[in-house]
């Protein structure tokens, strides 16, 4: 990881719905001292009415894992996040960033509106940081890797880069395996490939597989032959 000092945990969802990622919401609920939270899924792109379904969305899946342990949910949603202080986030618990349609267009927002920074000294403090899909990709080093599309103003390929090296391949053997192909052998790894039913907790240079599907680690361009990674299993971002 780029900081040693670094505390808080990140979670990290392989994409899958909210039945297949139960296991990790769960550990993720359990993890929040106050319950305070903070949603932010503008990677959808859109409008302001169309979030209330997001948040419905959210309050929904976390909800019942908040019940399990007892725990009440203050759920914050922002659409905007320009302009924003560390002093408006230092309060929760945790930060959830929603999946999106691009992985480019959602790390332009990030980075064009500094938010970027605040995410870095959010987890640093200690705090969490959870990522959907898209959300988990820019998290990793490199947001090339589902080989999408991107914007006219915007071919950054570089993620947060909050497990070191390694770059994080969501939806592993959903979204054709030819593009993982592609990345693999350009010479961009390490990879963690998670399928939907499986996430990761990360902290510092410590993760471990949280699910009820298998992982796989990618070190070299052969696609055939990864590190598998079992549930419940421990590994080092090394």
């Amino acid at each position: 990881m780029s900081d040693q000092n670094q505390q808080g945990k990140l979670f990290i969802s392989g994409g899958g719905n909210s039945d297949d990622t139960q296991l990790l919401d769960f550990e993720f609920v359990k993890s929040l001292p106050t319950g305070r939270l903070l949603y932010i899924p503008i990677g959808l792109q859109k409008n302001y009415i169309g979030y209330e379904e997001c948040y419905e969305w959210i309050t929904k899946t976390l909800t019942c894992h908040s019940r399990i342990v007892a725990k009440n949910l203050n759920i914050d949603m922002w659409v905007n996040i320009k302009k924003k202080r560390f002093s408006e986030i230092e309060n929760f618990d945790a930060i959830y960033i929603g999946g999106a349609q691009n992985s480019y267009s959602l790390m332009k927002e990030f980075r064009d509106t500094g938010f970027i920074d605040l995410l870095n000294t959010f987890l640093n403090s200690g705090k969490n940081i959870y990522g959907g899909s898209t959300g988990a990709i820019i998290l990793g080093k490199d947001i090339s890797v589902l080989d999408e599309s991107p914007p006219n103003d915007y071919h950054n390929p570089n993620g947060l880069k909050l497990l070191g090296n390694y770059s994080i391949f969501c939806h592993y053997k959903t979204v054709p395996m030819e593009k993982l192909r592609k990345f693999l052998t350009t010479g961009k790894r390490p990879v963690v490939a998670l399928p939907e039913k499986s996430g990761l907790i990360v902290q510092k240079d410590t993760a471990q597989l949280v699910g009820s599907e298998d992982a796989a680690i990618f070190k070299t361009g052969d696609i055939d032959h990864p590190q598998p990674i079992r549930p419940n299993e421990y590994f080092l971002l090394n």
